[in-house]
């Protein structure tokens, strides 16, 4: 989702270059300087003159006074026009983000903007009210929170890109009704809410296509940057909302495009960051590994790339120290008896991920530390973690983990919770574990306990939740874990913090020991292997 369709191309060696749209511009050498003359000397003496010079001098300072006066007045009357619509606007979002539940709740004052209407109408395609209201969730609920760092300004710049390119701006649309429909039908319970957003979805992501098509036919756009840029977005979306048949006509199509472009080595960085995280989605929804390879250009490209992963004992100089509460992430993995059964590669990423994961906590509570490419690195660690293969075992914690690593990293950091790819990773963590089962229970308890922490934040609303939670219940009583504090000791020494604006993990854990758990239900049953004496298996239902 990155939005920069044109940041990413390489400079030919001119050392001039145009502004981006996130720089500030050149003024404006046409507009009226500042200190512009607002007086004009009279030569007392000669006042009464009928000199026609001095006479044509007069009058024309008097009409430029006149001008400027009017210009003044009308900017000030549109600036008492625009306070009094914000104020309106103000008022209508408060009425539509009023359902809005904590896990979709977002801040509005942090968005800088004219609400959800465009009060000069620049969309390259005409906006209804319905639409107004798609995009405004778009750029201050997805974007904002589905991006790992600045997400609100990827908002903005997506609305100011999208405003030329009609396919863009449709598939903003899609992206937001399809979000809409899957929180309405998972979170908030409204069928009918969800329905129509579906259908809206669908409509928006036909026009989508249809505006793509018509690029494509044109020889002069067909292999352009946002062209291409349009389609790999198109495709990251197919994937996001669970497109099977439509995600392989814009895969084989994404990929032509690209060989008549030269190939991944000849993209840019911005327009290859947005490739890979529609090769990620892809991979993630079929459950395979990756299409394209992670160029080392790319890897190169990402600044403090290699300072990230070349620290010896894990830690990163951020400048300043790392707080109390991080400073055992991730350690109880390394500490644990069971560590040395990991894959070597296994082993080696998880000190990856230890890194990125504090990074990623560091700076959120201190922004900035960001870099601009920094979501690049957990695009890398997302593309390598799907590229992970192990040779199937009896007994095994690593693909397990495996998955559970990336759905960590990819429904709480990039936050891809709210779409149907959802669904896909949680059911294939669930299918992963559950043969595996009874040798958590008897090797590795407190990382089952982790497991099924993370399955269980991210599954709510989706057909695995009571699985997971009835997981999770019995592997906390089977370790006698039974208070909020002692868990999160446990969680934290793994990976687990929780994010604003979201449901808490002490809120699960109050669902987890209520006296009556979720029904998990029976056709559960059939797959759930290992013995029952413990606490595990058929006991869980």
């Amino acid at each position: 989702m990155d939005s920069r369709p044109n940041s990413g191309v390489p400079d030919s060696g001119s050392t001039k270059r145009k502004p981006s749209l996130l720089e500030p511009g050149v003024p404006n050498k046409c507009e009226p300087s500042t200190t512009q003359r607002s007086f004009m000397f009279v030569d007392t003496q000669n006042d009464l003159s009928q000199e026609f010079g001095v006479g044509r001098e007069k009058m024309a300072f008097l009409s430029k006074l006149a001008h400027r006066r009017r210009k003044k007045e009308s900017i000030q009357r549109l600036k008492t026009s625009q306070r009094a619509n914000n104020q309106q606007l103000a008022t209508s979002e408060d009425l539509v983000m009023q359902g809005a539940t904590r896990q979709g709740a977002c801040a509005l004052n942090g968005y800088l903007g004219q609400g959800y209407v465009d009060p000069f109408d620049t969309s390259s395609v005409s906006m209804t009210d319905s639409m107004n209201l798609y995009f405004h969730h778009f750029r201050v609920q997805v974007a904002p929170t589905a991006i790992p760092f600045d997400g609100a300004r990827e908002g903005r710049v997506w609305a100011q890109v999208s405003a030329s390119l009609p396919a863009l701006r449709y598939i903003g649309l899609f992206l937001a009704a399809e979000n809409k429909a899957v929180l309405e039908s998972t979170h908030r319970g409204s069928l009918s809410a969800s329905a129509k957003a579906s259908q809206e979805a669908i409509r928006y992501r036909v026009q989508a296509i249809k505006h793509l098509n018509k690029v494509l036919q044109q020889p002069d756009t067909a292999v352009t940057e946002s062209t291409l840029w349009c389609v790999s977005t198109m495709k990251h979306c197919e994937a996001l909302s669970g497109q099977f048949t439509a995600l392989q006509a814009h895969k084989k199509g994404l990929r032509a495009l690209i060989d008549l472009a030269g190939g991944l080595e000849n993209l840019g960085h911005a327009l290859l960051s947005t490739i890979y995280q529609g090769d990620i989605a892809t991979a993630a929804l079929n459950d395979s590994q990756p299409c394209f390879p992670m160029l080392p250009s790319f890897r190169r490209a990402v600044l403090d790339e290699t300072a990230m992963f070349s620290s010896s004992d894990g830690n990163y100089d951020y400048g300043q120290s790392i707080p109390r509460s991080l400073s055992g992430f991730g350690t109880r993995f390394i500490d644990a008896a069971w560590y040395g059964e990991l894959n070597s590669d296994m082993r080696t990423t998880l000190h990856a991920c230890r890194r990125l994961f504090v990074h990623f906590e560091m700076a959120t509570r201190f922004p900035t530390l960001v870099k601009p490419t920094d979501k690049d690195l957990y695009i890398i660690l997302l593309h390598h973690l799907l590229s992970l293969r192990f040779s199937h075992r009896e007994n095994d914690l690593n693909d397990p983990l495996r998955r559970t690593l990336f759905a960590y990293a990819y429904l709480r950091i990039w936050n891809f919770r709210g779409f149907s790819v959802t669904r896909h990773i949680l059911n294939g963590l669930k299918r992963s574990l559950i043969p595996h089962i009874a040798y958590f229970q008897t090797t590795a308890p407190d990382l089952l306990l982790w497991i099924a922490f993370i399955g269980s934040m991210a599954s709510q609303g989706y057909e695995s939740y009571p699985w997971f939670v009835g997981t999770l219940r019995d592997v906390a009583v089977h370790m006698n874990v039974m208070k909020w504090d002692e868990a999160r000791t446990i969680l934290v020494g793994f990976f687990y913090s929780d994010r604003t604006g979201y449901r808490t993990g002490e809120d699960l854990w109050k669902e987890v020991m209520a006296p009556s758990p979720p029904c998990i239900g029976p056709a559960v049953s059939e797959f759930i292997s290992g013995p029952t004496s413990t606490g595990y298996g058929k006991d869980i239902l």
